[in-house]
């Protein structure tokens, strides 16, 4: 039976990073990957969002600087047929799998053990051992003192020690050669969720999800491909939180990222909130700090944010407030403006 302090589920970017964090610390730290790490790629439009830069350059200075593919300076959004444009922004793109492997490598490059190919089978919570196998044969058993979940928004983490998964959408997505159209969120009336393009140098992120129901997710995505003028090829599905059911905790076991559920829910805004609870918790686990109480105000916002999510998508509300805003000097694009911010967290 291995032994440590400190067993992380999951090598993503908050995974990946409280473990750099921990093993620079000099605590014993081992992180377990279901994936094989020299394929893995998560689906991710790969936006870096002012706060998401500013927690890069606080736990990795400005090693990562090299990732950046693009900086955008503005976002063209599109709801109900109105389109407006955004500007004054600092966000930058990168390749999510190059992300996540910078930070898997500053975790090896400390001696940090790392472990892929591996299925969690059973978690004993009292006694604190976990079982699985590795390239599903060689049994794997390992006692901790605590379990920390990254293991992304399906994870098996939680849904062996509390009986449910946590709430996700589908969302797709795909890579194509960017041909020079702006950063784009379009917000769609035709069905209760949202399409994304994000440049990145010469190529770009194209997806689409949606929060309820079952609509046709790849004819979306063809339709706002058509918009785009992309040619889209090799289509990718994978989940996201929908950000209704945020869990931090649960005995001895922490969560982290997606497995917790923290994203900003109407844009689906991720690496920020992997980078920051990877870093409250290692203040927490390190200093007398409470992760929860460290997180509480991310929390009350993402749960403000779902609420709101069905009057930001509401048709009806943003017709209403199409022709209050007609009536106005302001404008509808104004209208826009003030609905990305405060109901969709653009700044």
């Amino acid at each position: 039976m291995k032994n440590t302090r400190y067993l992380i589920i999951g090598a993503g970017l908050a995974g990946s990073t409280c473990a750099y964090l921990l093993k620079r610390a000099g605590h014993e730290v081992l992180l377990l990957e279901r994936l094989d790490l020299a394929r893995k790629s998560k689906l991710c439009a790969g936006l870096c969002t002012p706060r998401a830069i500013e927690m890069l350059h606080l736990i990795y200075g400005f090693e990562a600087d090299h990732l950046f593919k693009q900086h955008l300076t503005s976002v063209r959004c599109i709801a109900d047929e109105i389109t407006a444009m955004v500007g004054n922004i600092t966000t930058k793109s990168v390749e999510r799998r190059e992300l996540d492997a910078f930070a898997v490598a500053k975790y090896q490059e400390l001696g940090g053990e790392l472990i892929d190919r591996f299925s969690l089978r059973s978690i004993d919570p009292v006694n604190k051992v976990l079982t699985g196998f590795v390239d599903h044969e060689r049994a794997l058993e390992c006692s901790y003192d605590v379990l920390i979940a990254a293991d992304g928004a399906l994870s098996t983490t939680r849904q062996l020690l509390t009986g449910k998964a946590p709430d996700a959408i589908l969302t797709l997505e795909a890579d194509v050669e960017h041909r020079g159209a702006p950063y784009t969120m379009a917000y769609e009336s035709s069905f209760f969720g949202y399409s994304w393009y994000a440049p990145a140098g010469e190529r770009a992120k194209i997806g689409c999800g949606a929060f309820r129901g079952a609509p046709d997710l790849k004819a979306e995505l063809d339709k706002f491909a058509r918009f785009i003028g992309v040619e889209v090829d090799k289509v990718r599905g994978a989940y996201i939180p929908t950000g209704s059911d945020v869990l931090l905790r649960t005995g001895s076991c922490y969560f982290l990222g997606d497995a917790a559920s923290l994203i900003c829910p109407p844009s689906g805004e991720g690496i920020y909130f992997a980078l920051w609870s990877a870093w409250c918790l290692f203040r927490a686990l390190t200093t007398s700090a409470s992760y929860e109480a460290l997180l509480a105000k991310t929390c009350a916002v993402i749960r403000r944010e779902y609420k709101t999510r069905d009057v930001f998508f509401n048709k009806k509300f943003m017709e209403l407030g199409i022709m209050a805003a007609d009536a106005t000097p302001y404008g509808r694009e104004r209208a826009v403006k003030y609905a990305l911010k405060h109901f969709a967290s653009f700044e």
